[in-house]
């Protein structure tokens, strides 16, 4: 069996930000909205080259601009931290408008009832 990599290890970093390269690439984001993919693969150079105690240097000015340009999180892909993605998208939420047909059948998914 293989060693786990740790949340934080430059495999797992790199991991990461490839796979939101990817889906970037790959997804339908919006309306108007297209994916430069060579930003994104200067953005994984960069972070395949940066040196992780450099917080200075052109490698993470290039990784914080590619994060920030593409509503990214810095705690996600730097340190496998989730937090800020699932508070970011409750707070781009509306739960007040969220129908209560929703909520009843979300409650009926959880409770084992209706699929």
């Amino acid at each position: 069996m293989g060693r786990k990599k740790s949340a934080t290890s430059r495999e797992a970093t790199i991991a990461r930000a490839e796979k939101v390269v990817e889906l970037l690439g790959d997804c339908h984001i919006r309306e108007g909205w297209r994916f430069d993919k060579k930003w994104g693969a200067h953005f994984i150079d960069a972070l395949q080259s940066w040196d992780f105690n450099d917080t200075e240097g052109q490698e993470f000015q290039v990784i914080v601009d590619w994060i920030n340009g593409h509503g990214q999180s810095l705690d996600w892909i730097i340190r496998g931290d989730p937090c800020s993605l699932i508070c970011g998208a409750a707070a781009a939420s509306n739960p007040i408008t969220v129908s209560a047909v929703v909520r009843r059948r979300q409650f009926e998914v959880i409770e084992g009832g209706a699929r």
